[in-house]
């Protein structure tokens, strides 16, 4: 039983809870040790320290992964957003400079006409 605990288990730091690697439990402990789940339980807690919820390993897990999506997303999106001032730009630039054409040919024309 120690022998597996030892290398299942794992507190992070001292007097803190545990958290056994995936696949393992006291549950599975009990069952390949062929001992009571309370014996390995008691002493998982009296010599390694309480286990952490694994409920709460998958929860970080989550809570990563929908961070990474974030950060993905939101750099799509800037990268989207500016491209999409540089097309506006290019398109205002063109629309800009063809007003001033139009302007300067009017000015001449007008100016051809006295």
């Amino acid at each position: 039983m120690f022998d597996l605990l030892d290398t299942h288990f794992h507190v992070e730091k001292k007097g803190g809870p545990g958290v056994y690697d995936a696949g393992w439990s006291d549950e599975r402990i009990a069952a390949e040790t062929k001992l009571d789940i309370g014996v390995v339980a008691y002493y998982r807690d009296a010599v390694y320290g309480p286990a952490l919820n694994p409920r709460i390993r998958e929860l970080e897990a989550a809570i990563d992964r929908l961070e990474e999506k974030f950060r993905e997303e939101l750099g799509t999106l800037q990268n989207m957003q500016k491209s999409l001032q540089s097309e506006m730009q290019a398109a205002l630039d063109l629309l800009h400079s063809e007003i001033s054409a139009l302007a300067r040919n009017e000015a001449k024309d007008g100016r051809n006409d006295v």
